[in-house]
């Protein structure tokens, strides 16, 4: 990344991936029928991200080589992180697979309600993330100000 195109706050790709593979709740970003949809997945990182896509009819309605973007965030001690993925999706469709996939979740990240075997697998060929500090409304600190009127006034 060359200072012109630096984001404040910029992660390296190996800082990216292992701060997605703390966490295991995402959203997959896709488009269905020309407009932009996001639907809300648990996950796994095995190489690439990993999605369960439940009942959702939308993910599982998505091709091989489909483009999607993956995010995740979280924060911890003042300051909070966001990560991207953009890559193609790829339906898990070999049982074995699936199996071991699944099999390397546990209580602390189970997948969302359907078919164990509706996995997405998205290729990790771009990553983007940042660190920002966390300020606002909490414990001992102002609400963030409204960037406008104020709702329903």
């Amino acid at each position: 990344m060359d200072e012109a195109t630096q984001v404040p706050g910029g992660l390296e790709r190996r800082e990216c991936l292992s701060l997605l593979a703390g966490t295991g709740y995402g959203r997959v970003v896709f488009t269905a029928r020309a407009l932009p949809v996001v639907a809300p997945v648990n996950y796994l990182l095995d190489e690439d991200v990993v999605v369960g896509a439940g009942a959702d009819a939308r993910l599982q309605r998505l091709t091989d080589g489909d483009v999607v973007l993956f995010e995740a965030e979280g924060a911890d001690s003042g300051t909070a992180w966001s990560v991207s993925v953009t890559g193609y999706a790829h339906p898990v469709t070999d049982a074995g697979e699936a199996d071991r996939l699944i099999s390397r979740t546990g209580s602390e990240t189970p997948w969302v309600p359907g078919p164990a075997e509706s996995l997405l697998r998205i290729t990790t060929t771009q990553v983007d993330g940042r660190t920002f500090p966390i300020t606002g409304a909490g414990p001992g600190r102002a609400p963030l100000p409204y960037p406008g009127p104020t709702p329903n006034a």
